[in-house]
């Protein structure tokens, strides 16, 4: 991120949710930002995952700048390149678990047998291969986040954004799937993105960018463990 910048216009009203925001996150990092509510965590995560446009500034990912793409682009580049945890899950309750974590690569045109192989090697990664046939509904929290983890993985994005994945979860719950996304981080390489407020989670990641009131306040790099 170079110097990014967004700003909510409205009748009367001026809301600077970034000021500036400029860091990187390289490939293969743990990372959580951190911040308390209102501090432009959740604006900064759509910016990145091209759910919405900066005022000004550059967002680049995977070398790919982000600001220079139609929304048809964004669109292809996020099924692609990206993957998304999100605090509510997300789950479609009609369907199955493994229906869940097919539908990325069927949207994405990969053919019925191989999104249904890779989807169960998730299923067995995170946990939940016994879950399968179950339907999405019947499953508890951490269970469910667990879907939502293989789900986001599906594709083999470079990049995977989460937003407060454990808010909804229980201390115990939270810590289990904080660990997993740590060892599939570590496991396949991939860059995790992590927004939280909640300080248990800053001690998995690699690094850790603390913002406020829409600026980033601090960075910290921990060695690799």
């Amino acid at each position: 991120m170079e110097d990014v910048w967004k700003v909510y216009r409205g009748e009367g009203f001026e809301v600077e949710a970034l000021r500036g925001v400029s860091f990187q996150v390289y490939e293969g990092e743990f990372c959580a930002v951190m911040g308390p509510s209102g501090s432009g965590k959740s604006t900064l995560l759509n910016l990145i995952g091209a759910l919405d446009t900066p005022t000004r500034g550059r967002i680049i990912v995977d070398g790919v700048d982000l600001t220079q793409l139609s929304e048809g682009e964004k669109d292809e580049f996020r099924n692609r390149r990206m993957g998304f945890v999100f605090q509510f899950f997300n789950l479609l309750n009609e369907l199955t678990v493994l229906e869940n974590v097919m539908l990325p690569a069927l949207i994405r045109g990969v053919g019925f047998e191989e999104a249904r192989a890779e989807a169960l090697n998730l299923l067995r990664a995170v946990g939940l291969e016994g879950k399968a046939g179950h339907l999405a509904a019947r499953l508890s929290g951490g269970e469910m986040q667990r879907v939502s983890i293989a789900r986001a993985l599906i594709n083999r994005p470079a990049l995977v954004l989460a937003d407060e994945p454990t808010g909804n979860l229980d201390s115990q719950t939270s810590a289990e799937i904080i660990k997993l996304m740590g060892e599939l981080n570590k496991r396949n390489r991939q860059t995790f993105i992590l927004v939280t407020h909640d300080p248990t989670i800053a001690q998995a990641a690699t690094k850790v960018i603390k913002i406020l009131d829409g600026r980033v306040v601090g960075v910290e790099v921990k060695k690799h463990g």
